[in-house]
């Protein structure tokens, strides 16, 4: 393929992108009728960490005991792997997004006290700066674990990417035997499909139906449905002619290098258009404060103000922040994992004064610091839900009296 200038390489990627994607949908349209509720409703990276906790929660009670049987399976699965992480499911806590770490499994049990923090990346979003040391110094502050009782597990969507090392802050050395880096589709699929979904119980309508979707789900994200296998073979061979792929005049060591190039050139786009994405995004926020301040600061103007930035060093959004409660109700972006939320921040870190008043309005999120509640939402609608979560409060006279 002949060298293509910055626009030229741009448009290409872009026509290129829309082909296959054009190509795909068509395609499955010609399709017998098929119906995955998760592919339905969609799924982002939080959604997969909360499939993943809640099958992890599974919990059967026999003769007064407890058996986490799908928990006791994914630590058996660990030590298969690497024999360091010699876990038992006695008195386990799994959480998703507890004080932002994306799925935390511990033990509680006297003798045998432990944390697996799980870094999902399945969408592969940027590591942030030190993100994995902080999360095992928030394990060592908060929950009693020692650090030779703390594992990390980086899980991907595959093979290739791994933590960067800035990652790691100063721990990178503490944890090379209790560190494991799993993918979806080597590790979690082939777990789910060949070691958990075969033992569930018959009468286990439920969980039985929630995995098989979930499993399909999965080999759907990796075209590996069987009814995706002639679609495969088919766009292989555009994505070839696309790329000018010829092997009758190339060795395969030149285009594997060719695609090699393709590959980082494509990632210098999708990074050049996260960066107009975000400038947009930053734009939405303005448009939106001037709302918020339009709405509520000149009806209320003693009570209200519109801020907007960074929060917490790392979280971009705007917040409507409540003068004499000192509460916020906020939208905000996590750029990482490219999801936002909105809800109501504390006072001050675990503080449940106005909780009570609150919880009619929002369901409260047990053992968060920093906020009372919140909730992932579409960038779409996002905005229209604060706004009624705002005004909802607001016509509660009790609340509003508490809070203003």
């Amino acid at each position: 393929m002949k060298e293509l200038d910055d626009v030229q390489l741009s448009k290409k990627i872009h026509s290129d992108v829309l082909a296959v994607d054009e190509f795909i949908r068509s395609y499955e349209e010609k399709l017998p009728y098929y119906v995955n509720l998760i592919d339905l409703l969609g799924i982002d990276e939080n959604g997969h960490s909360r499939i993943l906790a809640q099958l992890l929660r599974q919990n059967r009670v026999s003769n007064n005991e407890n058996h986490y049987e799908i928990l006791a399976s994914f630590l058996c699965y660990l030590e298969n792997q690497n024999s360091s992480f010699d876990l038992h499911a006695n008195k386990p806590i799994i959480t998703n997004e507890e004080k932002r770490i994306d799925l935390l499994i511990r033990d509680e049990d006297s003798k045998g006290k432990y944390a697996i923090i799980i870094e999902n990346k399945v969408y592969g979003a940027t590591d942030q700066s030190e993100q994995i040391g902080r999360y095992i110094e928030v394990i060592l502050r908060n929950y009693g674990v020692k650090i030779e009782r703390i594992f990390v597990i980086y899980l991907t969507r595959d093979q290739y990417k791994n933590p960067t090392d800035q990652s790691w802050g100063q721990y990178k050395q503490d944890f090379s035997e209790r560190y494991m880096h799993l993918n979806y589709k080597d590790h979690i699929l082939p777990w789910l499909r060949d070691e958990v979904l075969p033992n569930i119980r018959l009468r286990d309508v439920f969980l039985s139906s929630s995995l098989e979707q979930y499993i399909d789900r999965l080999e759907g994200e990796f075209l590996l449905r069987k009814n995706q296998s002639s679609m495969v073979k088919e766009l292989d061979n555009q994505i070839k002619r696309m790329l000018e792929i010829d092997d009758a005049k190339q060795t395969a060591l030149e285009t594997y290098s060719s695609l090699l190039e393709w590959i980082g050139k494509i990632e210098s786009y999708n990074n050049n258009v996260q960066r107009v994405w975000s400038e947009y995004g930053q734009k939405c926020y303005d448009q939106w404060a001037d709302t918020l301040s339009e709405m509520y600061c000149k009806k209320y103007s003693e009570s209200f103000e519109v801020v907007r930035g960074v929060f917490d060093n790392q979280w971009g959004g705007i917040r409507l922040y409540c003068k004499n409660s000192k509460i916020n109700f906020a939208i905000e972006r996590d750029d990482l994992k490219r999801v936002f939320y909105y809800g109501i921040t504390r006072e001050e870190p675990k503080s449940t004064k106005y909780q009570d008043v609150l919880s009619k309005h929002i369901k409260i999120t047990e053992n968060n610091v920093s906020w009372y509640g919140w909730h992932y939402e579409n960038f779409e609608t996002i905005f229209s839900r604060l706004t009624d979560l705002i005004d909802a409060i607001l016509s509660d006279k009790e609340a509003r009296e508490e809070i203003l």
